[in-house]
């Protein structure tokens, strides 16, 4: 997507940014043949708790980490 923004393939949401993306997603990778991955995204409400915002109609929706450049809320 354009302007740093990106879409989630695995939950088809929308992010102003690659930190926000990186934000939505928790869990470990398989470490071995053996262990099983639990990465997965976060639900809207585990975003949300996390302080992360959507932005408004400008970005389609697109989430955020809730913080700005400056260090205030976005």
């Amino acid at each position: 997507m354009s302007n740093g923004s990106c879409r989630c393939d695995a939950c088809g949401l929308r992010f102003r940014s690659l930190s926000a993306f990186d934000m939505h997603r928790t869990g470990e990778y398989a470490g071995t043949a053996r262990t099983k991955h639990t990465r997965r995204c976060l639900s809207v409400a585990e975003m949300v708790a996390k302080g992360m915002r959507q932005a408004g109609n400008t970005d389609n929706g697109a989430w955020t980490t809730g913080v700005s450049f400056a260090g205030l809320a976005a």
